[in-house]
């Protein structure tokens, strides 16, 4: 599945903030993608794997990571140290969602824990807050 980027056109003020969600199940990463479209003026792109974020992230610096746990070949917990690796993204908040979240093995490196199912609210005011910090 090749990558999807929603974005609104009217606010500009916001339009250079992206949003990387990496999520392998197609219908909620849509369910998300579309959600930052239509409540937030926040650019989000959307990939199925830890590899093609790493691609994407080559070309655009995204302000934020909403990473599954559980994705295929490389999970959630791997990219985050793959990212934190890197001087670009060593600071850029991350959200890892699952619902099987390893306690206590990701705060060395600054994420934010979501359970899943989410409120989607809650998840919006944690976007914000984070991207305000």
């Amino acid at each position: 599945m090749p990558h999807l980027e929603l974005q609104k056109t009217e606010d500009t003020k916001h339009t250079q903030t992206t949003i990387v969600i990496v999520e392998d199940d197609n219908s909620i990463g849509l369910f998300l993608t579309l959600a930052f479209s239509e409540e937030t003026p926040y650019r989000s792109i959307l990939v199925p794997t830890a590899e093609r974020a790493l691609k994407v992230i080559e070309s655009v610096k995204p302000d934020l990571f909403i990473l599954d746990y559980q994705l295929p070949e490389m999970d959630g917990l791997q990219l985050c140290h793959e990212l934190r690796m890197q001087q670009d993204f060593c600071e850029t908040p991350i959200i890892l969602m699952s619902a099987n979240l390893p306690h206590g093995a990701f705060a060395h490196l600054k994420v934010t824990g979501v359970a899943k199912p989410f409120d989607l609210d809650e998840l919006l005011d944690t976007v914000d807050r984070l991207l305000d910090q």
